[in-house]
């Protein structure tokens, strides 16, 4: 009896976890420093299909984005969406956006309609913003830079939720059956 209801859970628990590791992931970012005050944050969802670690934009990994500035006194606050971004390299497990290896922006969006307008953010290890982030004016010139990094964090899978109460469920369910 006992065994029964352990084994039930375990292929329980190794189902739920076979049918949620194919989602993709939702993080959140954040990022502040800026010379004039104001922040960064926002959110993307993505997933490392080529299992290269990475999840980039240019790999067609990136399912949503979402950006927005709070706004200072030298630049207005915008938000910017999937649609703006051009550029997104997040090293999956890590804390910051960004590719260590210094080729590649961390994040880069503005409108894309032709002709491009909007304020430019750019941010990542790129010795130009100093591994921190750049704000440029829709005429190109440089307004706001921030040398701080990109803050992300995941946000815990469905899946893991699940599987981490099935866990306490099962210890319960042991004690009891034990008693």
């Amino acid at each position: 009896m006992r065994l029964t209801i352990l084994a039930r859970t375990t292929m329980f628990a190794a189902l739920v976890a076979a049918n949620t590791s194919s989602l993709a992931t939702t993080y959140y970012f954040s990022q502040s420093g800026f010379t004039s005050g104001g922040f960064i944050d926002g959110s993307f969802e993505g997933e490392d299909l080529n299992s290269d670690g990475m999840i980039r934009f240019w790999d067609g990994e990136v399912s949503s984005f979402w950006l927005s500035f709070s706004g200072n006194s030298v630049v207005p606050s915008f938000q910017y969406g999937l649609l703006d971004l051009s550029a997104l390299n997040y090293e999956v497990g890590t804390l910051f956006i960004g590719d260590a290896s210094g080729f590649a922006e961390a994040v880069s969006v503005q409108r894309t309609f032709p002709p491009p307008s909007g304020y430019r953010y750019d941010s990542g290890y790129l010795p130009a913003f100093n591994g921190g982030a750049a704000i440029s004016s829709p005429s190109g010139a440089l307004v706001e830079t921030s040398p701080d990094l990109i803050a992300v964090s995941a946000v815990p899978e469905l899946g893991t939720q699940l599987l981490m109460a099935l866990g306490l469920l099962s210890v319960g369910a042991i004690r009891r059956i034990g008693a």
